[in-house]
């Protein structure tokens, strides 16, 4: 799996930043992915808007509609954060 962010992401902070919270929750759902795949994964401009579980639940929509999941979305559900990155 590999995560991009493009200049119009933000400056190389909010970047890094974004592939960090991609990778994050790809970690997470990596045991629930088919294997045999490659993924790239592009961060867009409004990741720094979106919160956890928003992000979540938006790679568990895009992962499903790829068809490689092997746990269906219902049991996938957002894990509980203590914090949100700053």
């Amino acid at each position: 799996m590999g995560v991009s962010a493009g200049r119009s992401v933000g400056n190389a902070v909010r970047r890094n930043r974004a592939k960090r919270r991609i990778r994050a929750i790809l970690h997470t759902l990596q045991p629930h992915i088919a294997p045999g795949w490659d993924l790239v994964v592009l961060a867009r401009r409004p990741i720094h808007t979106a919160d956890h579980a928003a992000l979540h639940n938006a790679l568990v929509r895009l992962l499903q509609r790829a068809g490689l999941l092997t746990t269906p979305p219902s049991a996938l559900r957002t894990p509980p954060r203590s914090q949100e990155p700053r």
